[in-house]
């Protein structure tokens, strides 16, 4: 008797990975086995598990980088509002300007940009010797004092 075919949630699954979750994770919230999951997305999707998780992998990266400029740089958005009318309370669109991040800014300079917090300062001094820099030839001050 045959074994009855698993259907594998790919809504779900794909919404785990945008989360960064990982196959085995994902199958164990799933209730089967890695390997099911595996051999379910070569027959589904004509690719090796690895390979389409790195696809999701990489569209939340660029979303994650694109939401991370927007607020660094400040953005519109469009939301709905109550307002109270004479009919009662309506919804409207309405456009809000969320202001730019200081802090986000310089993570991304940090990051992206090889700007540091501070200056990184190493004086780098060839060897050089100084001449006539003996504590021999001159006397201590507190010996000078004791002299008088």
């Amino acid at each position: 008797m045959a074994r009855k075919a698993i259907v594998i949630d790919w809504e779900e699954v794909n919404r785990c990975l945008r989360c960064m979750v990982d196959g085995p994770e994902i199958a164990a919230k799933l209730g089967i086995s890695d390997d099911t999951l595996y051999r379910a997305c070569k027959r589904e999707h004509k690719m090796l598990w690895q390979n389409y998780a790195a696809k999701v992998y990489a569209s939340t990266r660029q979303l994650l980088r694109e939401q991370q400029i927007n607020r660094a740089v400040g953005y519109k958005r469009k939301v709905s509002k109550p307002f109270n009318t004479a009919k009662g309370i309506v919804f409207k669109d309405v456009i809000e300007y969320v202001e730019p991040s200081d802090q986000m800014l310089k993570w991304l300079g940090i990051q992206y940009l090889n700007q540091r917090d501070k200056a990184d300062v190493t004086l780098d001094i060839p060897d050089f010797i100084i001449v006539n820099d003996s504590d021999e030839d001159e006397p201590d001050d507190e010996e000078e004092l004791n002299d008088e």
